[in-house]
C-alpha cells in the first residue's frame, strides 16, 4: 500500500525530515554559538575591569612619580630673583619683589624621567588591551620608547643594533601569517574526506557507493572504471566545478585562500552562489568503439547541481574563526621563534641591513627622525616620533623580502617543520573536519535510448570520533515523464546509504590513505527499463550493496587512487549475486592552487 502513494507526498516528506534535521542541527549550532558568545562577552568585561584597574594603578605611579619631582626641587628663599638681580637692587634698602614659587622652574631635573615613564606605561596599556592591541602594534610601541631613551648612545635615532628585534617582529607580523596559513590551508585541504570528485552510484563506471557531501571549490575531475549499482559497467569521466569561485580564480586573478575565506557582512548572493556547485558524468564508451573522451552531447550521461545547506569543513569558515584564533593566540612562543629567525637574517650587526631595500627604508626613515626640532621635548617630541614610525612601518619592503628564498625558506620550514606548532595544527585541522556538512543534489540522468531520470539526493556527513567520516544518504529516482509501459510507476526507486571513512595515516608521504566501509539498501518500486528500453520482468524488488574502498593519494597535488570492491545480492536488472572491482583516478585542483596561488 506504502508503494501506491503519489510521488509529490514522497517527495515533500522526505523533504520534511531533511528540514527538520537541518533545523535541529542548526538550532543546537545556533544555543553553541551563543554560549560562546556570552561566554566571551564575560571574558571581554573582566579584563576591561582588569585593564582599568591597571590603568588606575598606572595613574598612581604617575602622580607618585611627580611628587617625586617637585621635592626634589631645590628651597630657594622667597626674596630671591631668579631672573637677572642686578648687585645694585641687591644693595638696595628696598627688597626685591617677592616670587610666587611655584612658578620656579628647576634647570636640573632632566625631563626624561617623567617621558620614559609614561612612554613604558603606555605600551603596557596597550598590551592589557587584546582586543585592540596586536604583536604588530606592541613593536612599534618599543620602537617609539627605543627611540626616546637612547638619548644619543646610537649614531642615528632609529639603529638596527638598539631596535632590529622589534622591526623582525613587525617583518614577521607582517610576513609570517601568509606562510602560517598557507601552511595550514594546504594541510587542511590533503586531509579533508567530504569532497565528491566522482560519479554518483548509479553511473556505469563509478567508485562511489555513497555520496559525499563536499565539492572541490574550484574545480576537479575523475574518470572510473566499473559500475557500482548499474548492470551494465563502463567508463565515466566526471567535472564538478564551482563556477563562481573558478570565474573569481580565472578572471580576477584572486588566490584559493582569498576565495575561501568567508567575510562576516558577504553579499548574500556572493553567499549563495559560493555554496552552488556543477557536474558533468561523461560515458567515454557511447559513440566510439574504442573508449575515447569527446565531450559531445552524445557522451553526457549526466548533469548535476547541489547545494550546501551547511559546510563547517572550510578551515576559512567563520564557524570555525574561534577555533583558528585560540590556536594562534597559543603559539607566541613559536611566532617569538619566527621573528628571532628573521633577525638573524636581515641583520648585519653593525648598525645596517643586509638587504639594500631595507637599508634604504632604513635612511630614508631616519632622515624624517633627524628633521625633527630638537627643540621639541615631552609629549610633543613623542608625538612626532610616533607619527613617522607608524607613517614609515607601512613602507617596509615586505613585498620584496617576502620574495627572497631565504625569507621564504625559513617561513616555510618553520610553518611545516616546527613541532609544537606542527602538532597544534594537526589538532585544530582534525577538529574541523569533524564538522557537519548538509547538501541537497539534483542528479539528471541521460539516457540514448531508455527514458531518463532525475535524482533527488540528500546528504549528511559528520565525523563522529576523531579521524573517522560519518556519512548519511536519502535519495528518491523518478523518470522525467510518465512510463508508456505497463506496470512500470514513475518513481523508479528511492535509496539509503550509509557509510563511515577512517584515515589510516600518512603511509605514503603524499597525504593520508583512507579506509571506507559503506552500504546501501535500494527499493525498486516496479519493473525496471534497461539500456535499450526494455522493461525487464519480475526486476521490481530490493537491492542490497556492500562496499569496501581504499582511497591513496598519489601525489601531493590533490590526485588519489580510489579501489574498491562492491558486492551485492543483485543489479538493478538481474536478481543474481554479484562481485565487481571498480578503480579510477579522481584530481582536486584545490591544493595545487594554493600551493602556486594562495593569495
Amino acid at each position: 500500500m506504502f508503494f501506491k502513494i503519489k510521488f509529490p507526498f514522497l517527495l515533500v516528506v522526505l523533504v520534511c525530515l531533511f528540514a527538520a534535521m537541518v533545523a535541529g542541527q542548526s538550532t543546537r549550532d545556533v544555543a553553541e554559538v551563543n554560549r560562546q558568545i556570552e561566554l566571551k562577552k564575560q571574558e571581554i568585561e573582566l579584563k576591561k575591569q582588569e585593564i582599568e584597574l591597571k590603568k588606575q594603578e598606572i595613574e598612581l605611579e604617575k602622580q607618585e612619580q611627580e611628587l617625586k619631582i617637585l621635592r626634589a626641587k631645590p628651597n630657594k628663599p622667597e626674596n630671591e630673583d631668579p631672573g637677572n638681580v642686578n648687585i645694585t637692587d641687591t644693595q638696595t634698602s628696598k627688597p626685591p619683589l617677592p616670587v610666587d614659587p611655584i612658578i620656579v622652574q628647576p634647570q636640573d631635573t632632566p625631563e626624561t624621567n617623567i617621558v620614559d615613564n609614561t612612554a613604558s606605561q603606555e605600551c603596557t596599556v596597550q598590551a592589557l588591551d587584546e582586543p585592540n592591541a596586536t604583536r604588530f602594534k606592541n613593536a612599534i610601541c618599543q620602537i617609539i620608547n627605543s627611540i626616546i631613551e637612547q638619548r644619543g648612545q646610537f649614531k642615528d635615532p632609529l639603529d638596527p643594533d638598539n631596535t632590529g628585534a622589534e622591526i623582525a617582529e613587525i617583518l614577521a607580523a607582517k610576513l609570517s601569517p601568509n606562510a602560517v596559513v598557507t601552511s595550514f590551508f594546504l594541510d587542511s585541504e590533503k586531509k579533508r574526506t567530504d569532497k565528491q570528485v566522482g560519479a554518483s552510484p548509479s553511473s556505469s563506471g563509478t567508485t562511489s557507493l555513497v555520496v559525499k557531501g563536499g565539492t572541490p571549490a574550484l574545480i576537479g575531475w575523475a574518470v572510473e572504471q566499473g559500475a557500482a549499482t548499474s548492470t551494465v559497467s563502463g567508463n565515466t569521466v566526471t567535472i564538478r566545478a564551482n563556477p563562481l569561485n573558478l570565474a573569481k580564480a580565472l578572471f580576477y586573478k584572486q588566490g584559493i585562500i582569498e576565495i575561501r575565506d568567508v567575510k562576516p557582512r558577504e553579499d548574500a548572493f556572493d553567499t549563495f552562489l559560493k555554496k552552488l556547485s556543477l557536474g558533468l558524468s561523461f560515458d567515454i564508451t557511447r559513440t566510439t568503439e574504442t573508449p575515447v573522451f569527446t565531450g559531445s552531447q552524445q557522451q553526457l550521461s549526466a548533469f548535476s547541481f547541489r547545494y550546501e545547506f551547511i559546510n563547517r569543513r572550510n578551515p576559512l569558515s567563520l564557524y570555525n574563526k574561534q577555533l583558528r584564533d585560540d590556536f594562534f593566540d597559543s603559539q607566541t612562543k613559536n611566532l617569538d621563534k619566527i621573528a628571532s629567525s628573521l633577525f638573524s637574517i636581515v641583520s648585519r650587526g653593525d648598525g645596517r641591513f643586509k638587504y639594500e631595500e631595507l637599508n634604504q627604508w632604513l635612511d630614508e626613515t631616519n632622515q624624517e627622525l633627524n628633521n625633527i626640532a630638537p627643540s621639541i621635548t615631552g609629549s610633543a617630541r613623542r608625538t612626532q616620533i610616533t607619527a613617522v614610525i607608524e607613517s614609515r612601518v607601512g613602507k617596509l619592503p615586505f613585498e620584496q623580502l617576502a620574495e627572497r628564498e631565504d625569507i621564504k625558506a625559513n617561513l616555510q620550514n618553520f610553518a611545516d617543520g616546527s613541532i609544537g606548532f606542527k602538532a597544534g595544527r594537526d589538532k585544530l585541522i582534525d577538529d574541523i573536519n569533524d564538522g557537519t556538512v548538509a547538501t541537497f543534489e539534483y542528479t539528471n540522468n541521460r539516457e540514448p535510448i531508455a527514458p531518463d531520470t532525475s535524482n533527488f539526493r540528500f546528504i549528511w556527513e559528520k565525523g563522529i570520533f576523531r579521524k573517522t567520516d560519518f556519512t548519511f544518504n536519502a535519495s528518491l529516482t523518478m523518470y522525467n515523464k510518465k512510463p508508456m509501459f505497463a506496470g512500470v510507476k514513475r518513481i523508479r526507486d528511492f535509496q539509503f546509504a550509509l557509510g563511515t571513512e577512517t584515515s589510516l595515516g600518512n603511509s605514503f608521504g603524499t597525504g593520508d590513505t583512507t579506509l571506507t566501509f559503506a552500504g546501501r539498501y535500494e527499493r525498486l518500486n516496479s519493473d525496471t527499463i534497461d539500456k535499450l528500453g526494455v522493461v525487464m520482468p519480475n526486476s521490481k524488488g530490493d537491492v542490497a550493496i556492500g562496499q569496501i574502498k581504499f582511497t591513496i593519494p598519489i601525489a601531493d597535488w590533490g590526485i588519489r587512487l580510489p579501489l574498491s570492491v562492491t558486492f551485492a545480492n543483485r543489479t538493478d536488472l538481474i536478481k543474481e549475486s554479484t562481485v565487481r572491482a571498480n578503480f579510477g583516478f579522481t584530481f582536486d585542483l584545490d591544493p595545487l592552487f594554493a600551493r602556486f596561488k594562495p593569495f
